[in-house]
């Protein structure tokens, strides 16, 4: 969720990090060899739910998009009011 924070604040954009989606693999690897567990297969564990929280949130941060292309976008029309009898 932290992505989406950074989106929707115009931190960071959706394209910035799938351009640089290897950078954050490398730094999510890390952060799983630092975890409790000192041996290749309980890294690997570890890092596959940061891999698919990171993949998960990258897609919650393009489809939620930040304010300003939702303001960019045209308004949904509203259809006309029938009078109150």
């Amino acid at each position: 969720m932290g992505i989406l924070a950074l989106t929707r604040l115009r931190i960071v954009t959706p394209q910035q990090l799938s351009h640089n989606r290897r950078y954050a693999y490398l730094i999510l690897a890390i952060v799983a060899m630092l975890l409790p567990g000192t041996d290749p297969v309980t890294m690997l564990v570890e890092l596959a739910p940061l891999l698919a929280l990171f993949e998960f949130s990258l897609i919650l941060a393009r489809l939620v998009g930040t304010p300003a292309e939702r303001a960019a976008s045209p308004p949904e029309p509203q259809p006309p009011a029938t009078p109150a009898s």
